[in-house]
């Protein structure tokens, strides 16, 4: 493991599930989260890309690098709420626009 999250420093023993996959490729999912939460999570798994000067070296020690990330469908859930909202406005907004243009 390269890093992990800020928001993962309270469990300390609980890591995202990493399912395997095949380099250059990515899964989406539903899980559990580690606050016990339902979550979407993205998986990806891909070869890091290096400096040319470094990879010369690098290369032969390159392995393939998985990312995880991941976001309670609550969370998911609101920011979709929030996109619909706009949409729904921008919408209203237009149509007094259009008719204000039309009758003047």
């Amino acid at each position: 493991m390269l890093e992990r999250s800020e928001s993962l420093k309270h469990f300390d023993n609980i890591n995202l599930e990493n399912k395997p996959l095949n380099i250059n490729t990515s899964k989406f999912y539903t899980g559990l989260l580690p606050d016990g939460r339902e979550g979407r999570i993205m998986t990806s798994s891909f070869l890091p890309q290096i400096d040319s000067k470094e990879r010369i070296e690098f290369s032969e020690a390159s392995s393939p690098i998985q990312l995880t990330i991941a976001i309670s469908t609550e969370e998911l859930d609101n920011l979709l709420i929030i996109i619909d909202s706009s949409l729904l406005v921008g919408l209203v907004l237009i149509i007094f626009i259009m008719r204000w243009a039309v009758k003047k």
